[in-house]
């Protein structure tokens, strides 16, 4: 599964390039398209490798693995003109400047993720593990809105910082509003999580409420 694996991260990172050249110039129809299609392509792939293969977890990662590759395909005939392979020190230096301490960050984040998981499934009984990631759901209704906003915000960002010269007041004025949206989101969540897992689940799973 390593080599699948290996990749899969490969073609993630990479197609993550071109996704984001298409939204700072702000060309929704073929970034949505790319989008779409990696979405669909990938579901298909694994029912096809799931029910019909019955290939298991294997099955999902070529899913994944195959999906990436005809999703950079399309990014390399919209590109095409485009590429280059020049080598400048300062194209590559540049970018490493913000983004190196992300990736330090990203790491950690991950790293995070995976330990939680490690020591619950070892320590806490399979009851609290379900209560626990109930929780952990409901909270992953903020990240998807997350998601969205960032995806809507970050074209604007970059061209205010490039057209308007009041851009970091401008900015500032978008972080305020995207914080207060989130704020008023994640209480909402705080306030009826009772409801929304009584929708969803049993009142068994009402202890959720303590971890989220």
């Amino acid at each position: 599964h390593i080599p699948l694996l290996i990749g899969i991260a490969i073609l993630t990172n990479v197609g993550q390039i071109p996704l984001a050249l298409f939204r700072i110039r702000e060309q929704l129809k073929i970034y949505s398209f790319i989008s779409i299609f990696q979405f669909v392509s990938q579901h298909s792939f694994a029912s096809y490798f799931l029910l019909i293969k019955k290939m298991g977890l294997l099955g999902v990662l070529w899913a994944q693995l195959v999906s990436l590759a005809l999703a950079a395909l399309f990014h390399l005939f919209f590109l095409r003109r485009e590429m280059r392979l020049p080598f400048n020190k300062q194209h590559i230096l540049s970018p490493l400047q913000f983004s190196g301490y992300l990736s330090i960050a990203r790491i950690v984040e991950s790293f995070v993720a995976t330990v939680d998981r490690f020591f619950l499934e070892k320590f806490v009984s399979l009851k609290a593990l379900g209560i626990y990631f109930l929780a952990k759901q409901l909270g992953t209704i903020l990240n998807i809105f997350n998601l969205i906003f960032k995806s809507a915000l970050l074209p604007i960002i970059y061209k205010v910082a490039i057209q308007r010269k009041d851009a970091p007041k401008v900015i500032a004025h978008i972080s305020e509003v995207y914080l207060g949206l989130m704020a008023t989101l994640g209480l909402a969540i705080i306030f009826f999580s009772e409801e929304l897992i009584l929708i969803i689940n049993k009142p068994n799973y009402l202890d959720a409420l303590v971890y989220s």
